[in-house]
């Protein structure tokens, strides 16, 4: 049986390590929330993708 990434839970989702700039303003209101503060970031992507499409972003 194969399973699509839509079933799989946030936890057994495969990750990627990469490297971004950020802005200094985003790492810090991130960092105050404690460990797993890059997961969280990785959350807020997540669920602005479900409402937008990267390519709406002018650069």
């Amino acid at each position: 049986m194969t399973t699509t990434n839509a079933e799989l839970t946030i936890h057994e989702r495969q990750t990627v390590p990469v490297h971004v700039c950020l802005d200094a303003d985003i790492v810090e209101r991130f960092l105050k929330t404690g460990p797993d503060w890059g997961r969280r970031i990785n959350a807020a992507l997540r669920d602005w993708l479900k409402t937008h499409s990267p390519h709406e972003i002018q650069l």
